[in-house]
């Protein structure tokens, strides 16, 4: 039975004494496994093998970014994670080649169409406001790396964008194209 087979991992790994570590999140962590441990009993009535097979399944479909009731507080998930979820706010970071799209896109014959995917599954996710956030350096494995904006914002209509620039930070070409779409409009 699923809560059997639960109970049984919490005890041979000795995961109760594991993150019982008298820090302030012990409690939560031991309460988390109780109610891991609780959640298999549910599956308990069906055959073991369904049982398990539905179990684990179901608890793989739940995650704490599905829980969007609580909106007051920041959500840092993954792109992979963010479909079908919206925000009010959404920020996407690190909007430079290399970055999104990811430098392995690059080998991949499909690959940019897959990040450029990406990419449109996060910016859909605002339900109000989008911020697009491109780093002129970025530490990459403590190498300082001077990037150029991701070619996706290139494919958004300017005139859709405001874009902000940061004192100290050199201008470059996509500044330069929202400087052109002001003038033409």
């Amino acid at each position: 039975k699923p809560s059997e087979l639960v109970q049984m991992l919490l005890f041979r790994c000795n995961l109760f004494e594991h993150y019982d570590d008298g820090s302030t999140g012990a409690k939560n962590r031991i309460d988390n496994l109780t109610e891991l441990r609780d959640l298999a009993r549910d599956y308990d009535h069906l055959p073991p093998a369904k049982a398990l097979e539905r179990f684990l399944t179901d608890i793989a479909l739940t995650s704490d970014a599905d829980d969007t009731s609580r909106r007051e507080r920041v959500t840092l998930i993954t792109l992979h994670m963010a479909k079908g979820l919206e925000w009010p706010v959404v920020f996407l970071t690190g909007m430079e080649d290399k970055m999104l799209p990811h430098e392995r896109a690059f080998a991949d014959e499909n690959g940019l169409d897959e990040e450029r995917r990406l990419c449109y599954v996060g910016m859909t996710r605002a339900q109000r406001r989008l911020y697009l956030t491109v780093a002129n350096v970025r530490t990459i494995f403590a190498k300082a790396l001077a990037l150029s904006a991701s070619q996706f914002l290139y494919d958004v209509a300017p005139q859709s964008l405001r874009l902000e620039e940061i004192d100290g930070h050199r201008s470059h070409t996509l500044a330069g194209r929202f400087r052109e779409a002001e003038q033409t409009a």
